[in-house]
């Protein structure tokens, strides 16, 4: 069962941008990275502490030879690289998500690369700047251990930590859902056989009260487009939509984690389908029912590829690698009664490609990443602030 809403309403606003409840809102570069020490390329998801602190890692640069870092912005302050990855036995390589924090203050990321067997790692760097590697990805070689891990961990109550690997966990290679408890030990606790169930995982995963995990595969089930999936508590695994692909009705490639609600639906996006063909924003219910909220058309972005995060009153926010103005990407809202809008489109200057998704502070403000442009064309962090306008 299929419903396409499109009740478009571009807002196409350089600097400043009207958001919903009469909030003004402002555009900014907080970053431009330089390459080298400083990093570049950056494709993931920030993480927003309590103080306000943005932590996030590059694809690239850093002193330990090009291979990404991880780095952090104070509010009102310059950005400072926390670690630089070598890559080798004892470090990873080009971390592929972003990091989440521990109640002590200690981060955990992926890297995709890397490790003893240049298979990826899952790392801890303490607040010290001190970093151990918890798990190094062994993939098919050892049995049913993943391969080059992608996208963000997630906690859930008891500390334990989940994810998912676009290679490996098992004989067909197609990626794996793996758990790594509180002490350190990792399980891969499902592994993908391709064909109806899914495969190749290009997104973090969701994590509901019940302890059940939510993810996507970019390609596998009924039309090989990928699939939207639930792994309960239990460690069984179901698929909740497979995509159609070729369709104007429906979706195909996803790409990000998904977003709960608290009636147990599901939110994501997916880099090709819908009515242009440019991707799509969709629903999935918890009975696994589908619906098209928005298709792309280009002027209000184009091939969408990350998470989307939603505020309290339930509307959606994302950003589109390409399209807008400019063909550059854009970020925007996508409000509970189906308008959308395009809070900003980039032009090179202020960045170029966001692949990663967003983040909100208590307040509303909106930040977020691109992997290109800004003043070294090496990419840019950027926040977009909220001010409530004066009753006149």
């Amino acid at each position: 069962m299929y419903k396409v809403f499109d009740g478009l309403k571009v807002s196409v606003c350089i600097l400043t941008v009207l958001l919903s409840g009469g909030a003004q809102a402002k555009f900014k570069v907080l970053h431009s990275f330089a390459g080298g020490f400083d990093g570049s390329d950056p494709e993931s998801d920030l993480f927003i502490g309590t103080s306000g602190v943005l932590y996030g890692t590059t694809r690239a640069g850093g002193i330990g030879g090009n291979m990404g870092t991880l780095f952090k912005i104070p509010p009102g302050r310059k950005e400072k690289v926390l670690h630089s990855f070598s890559g080798g036995a004892s470090d990873g390589a080009q971390p592929s998500g972003g990091v989440i924090v521990d109640k002590n203050g200690n981060l955990y990321g992926l890297t995709e690369s890397g490790g003893a067997n240049g298979l990826g790692v899952v790392y801890k760097i303490a607040p010290d700047g001190t970093e151990t590697l918890v798990h190094t990805f062994q993939g098919i070689c050892c049995g049913t251990d993943g391969s080059f891990p992608f996208g963000n961990l997630a906690f859930d109550g008891q500390g334990n930590m989940y994810g998912a690997t676009y290679r490996g966990g098992g004989p067909t290679d197609l990626g794996s859902v793996f758990e790594v408890k509180a002490d350190g030990s990792e399980t891969v606790i499902y592994g993908f056989a391709g064909g109806a169930d899914g495969s190749t995982p290009r997104g973090g995963l969701a994590i509901d009260a019940s302890g059940s995990l939510y993810g996507t595969t970019a390609y596998g089930g009924a039309s090989n487009v990928g699939t939207v999936y639930k792994i309960t508590s239990a460690k069984t695994e179901s698929v909740l939509h497979a995509f159609i692909g070729n369709n104007s009705s429906d979706g195909s490639y996803p790409h990000g984690s998904l977003v709960l609600d608290k009636n147990g639906n599901v939110y994501g996006t997916t880099s090709d389908g819908g009515q242009s063909f440019l991707g799509t924003v969709y629903i999935v219910t918890a009975a696994g029912v589908e619906t098209l909220i928005h298709s792309f058309n280009g002027a209000d972005g184009s091939l969408p590829g990350s998470s989307l995060i939603k505020d309290k009153r339930g509307n959606l926010y994302g950003t589109a690698i390409q399209g807008g103005a400019n063909n550059m990407g854009t970020v925007f809202e996508l409000k509970t009664s189906g308008e959308f809008k395009v809070l900003h489109s980039f032009d090179g200057s202020d960045g170029n490609g966001p692949r990663g998704g967003l983040v909100a502070d208590a307040d509303g403000n909106l930040y977020g990443t691109t992997a290109q442009g800004g003043a070294n064309n090496l990419g840019v962090v950027f926040e977009i602030t909220v001010k409530k306008k004066t009753p006149e």
